[in-house]
């Protein structure tokens, strides 16, 4: 750095040099957060309590790319049932005004009715991380009431309004990578990093909500598409919040198996599987089944040149005595008359082949593929095929084989 004037301005007659040292920074407070989950072995089954466990982590750095101090607290919220959902005409101050049917719109769980209530987490998007999230104070006619301002103001932006409805919760740590220092609804950082963890029941009713496809046809939970699940994480001042959907969804756990019955087919038909977790054996609703064909083994099928004879020897004893009196080989010949065979037997490649369908599991974790054999009559005894159906993980397989 070099000074060329003095305190008052005037020009100095021998300007002064000196050198500052490079200020680093090091850690600011939080910008942004991401939330990421193993793709593999990130959910666990809670020593056979009846729940799961899926672990996660967030990311949390400042505006430079550096970690946060480590012990920067992030708040956490989780959705698992959408009450309504539309766009907001306009947000103002705390005021969202919206179409009276997505304001009133009401969802059924435990067997209730339940709308839009005090408390219940309100997510805004695109806009600034301040104002994503907030929380409902009163809903009526067109009109959504918060309980914190919006900087805004906005016009036609896309919301939701959700609680934790069906027993998923979230939790964090006081200490990283201690499961000990656990506690509910805060995380604390170290080295930018925060566990995540989120807990959910494990049964049949819950199994694979919000996951992938599943929200928009799982019938468990009405109305269609209200069980999705959203986290959300922010700074304690609200200057970065991240709202994440499906990536912490209640999955359920490595190790599939697919039963079939029958095991074993001869002729077009059906086979139903029912598909299972590797955890509680749970049987898993909405999962994507494929099925796979492979031709073991392909013999041959004979034709007759005549088709009125459909078996070989039949077909080949086939002929005419030169002697029209005789109508058989035998009495023919012993009496002196010529034997001429009238057809000819060939042997051609079998044409069978097998088509199997896939689809998905129905509300129960069953599935019904429907088997076809191609090719009759020109098939083989003996042609056999194995259809494998894969789920997940796990996998079974039919045979399918011409008797």
């Amino acid at each position: 750095m070099e000074v060329l004037v003095d305190a008052d301005g005037n020009a100095l007659t021998d300007p002064v040099i000196a050198s500052l040292p490079q200020v680093s920074i090091s850690s600011g407070p939080p910008h942004t957060i991401v939330l990421t989950s193993a793709i593999t072995a990130s959910v666990v089954n809670e020593l056979g309590w009846g729940f799961y466990r899926r672990q996660g982590t967030a990311m949390v750095t400042d505006r430079y790319g550096n970690s946060v101090p480590d012990g920067t607290a992030i708040n956490l919220g989780l959705i698992d049932s959408v009450i309504a959902e539309g766009t907001a005409s306009s947000v103002s101050g705390s005021t969202m005004t919206a179409g009276a049917a997505t304001i009133g719109a009401t969802i059924t769980r435990n067997e209730t009715s339940r709308g839009i209530q005090g408390g219940d987490r309100v997510i805004l998007r695109g806009v600034p991380a301040q104002d994503k999230s907030r929380h409902a104070a009163s809903a009526s006619g067109t009109t959504l009431t918060v309980q914190n301002d919006y900087s805004g103001p906005y016009t036609n932006k896309e919301f939701l309004v959700g609680s934790s409805l069906l027993g998923g919760y979230i939790s964090g740590t006081i200490e990283r990578g201690n499961a000990e220092t656990m506690t509910t609804g805060i995380t604390l950082t170290r080295d930018g990093v925060a566990d995540i963890f989120v807990t959910y029941p494990a049964n049949i009713n819950t199994i694979n909500v919000g996951g992938g496809n599943v929200p928009n046809i799982d019938e468990r939970h009405l109305p269609i598409g209200s069980a999705k699940v959203f986290t959300v994480a922010a700074s304690s001042d609200d200057s970065a919040i991240t709202v994440d959907e499906g990536r912490f969804c209640f999955s359920p756990i490595a190790g599939f198996s697919v039963e079939a019955v029958p095991a074993k087919l001869t002729d077009s038909g059906q086979v139903t599987m029912l598909v299972r977790d590797g955890g509680d054996t749970i049987p898993v609703p909405y999962e994507p089944v494929s099925a796979f064909v492979t031709i073991d083994s392909l013999g041959t099928y004979g034709v007759c040149s005549d088709s009125a004879f459909l078996e070989q020897e039949s077909c080949e004893a086939a002929g005419t005595c030169s002697d029209p009196t005789y109508g058989n080989q035998t009495s023919c010949e012993e009496n002196g008359g010529g034997w001429t065979l009238n057809n000819t037997w060939q042997e051609f490649p079998s044409q069978f082949n097998v088509s199997a369908t896939g689809g998905i599991t129905d509300v129960n974790g069953f599935f019904v593929s429907t088997v076809t054999i191609f090719g009759r009559p020109n098939v083989a005894s003996g042609d056999t095929a194995t259809v494998t159906f894969v789920s997940g993980d796990g996998e079974t397989t039919v045979n399918v084989r011409i008797p």
